[in-house]
């Protein structure tokens, strides 16, 4: 198996983890197939970061290099969904709430 294919396959799974993980907070059960949708993009989201990750280990045969690149595009390819506004989940920081 080539190292972009691992990538995408390792990507999926641990996204698809990530994803079923939102089942341990109760506002994520209280809509109709809202954790369905959390665990499919949280998979998409791995898929990518995954099919980076193995170009750029099977360019640079280095783990160290290929283990910080492949964190730094997990965080670019998240920083985006976690920088997201949800009202529904929104409290404020500061102050009373």
């Amino acid at each position: 198996m080539n190292k972009a294919l691992l990538g995408l396959v390792v990507g999926a799974v641990l996204g698809l983890a990530d994803g079923l993980s939102a089942g341990f907070y109760p506002k994520a059960l209280e809509v109709e197939g809202k954790l369905l949708f959390i665990a499919l993009a949280s998979s998409c989201k791995g898929l990518v970061a995954g099919l980076i990750t193995g170009f750029i280990a099977r360019k640079y045969s280095n783990l160290p290099i290929g283990t910080l690149l492949g964190l730094v595009v997990a965080a670019l390819v998240t920083l985006p969904v976690a920088m997201m506004y949800d009202p529904a989940s929104a409290r404020r920081r500061f102050g009373r709430s």
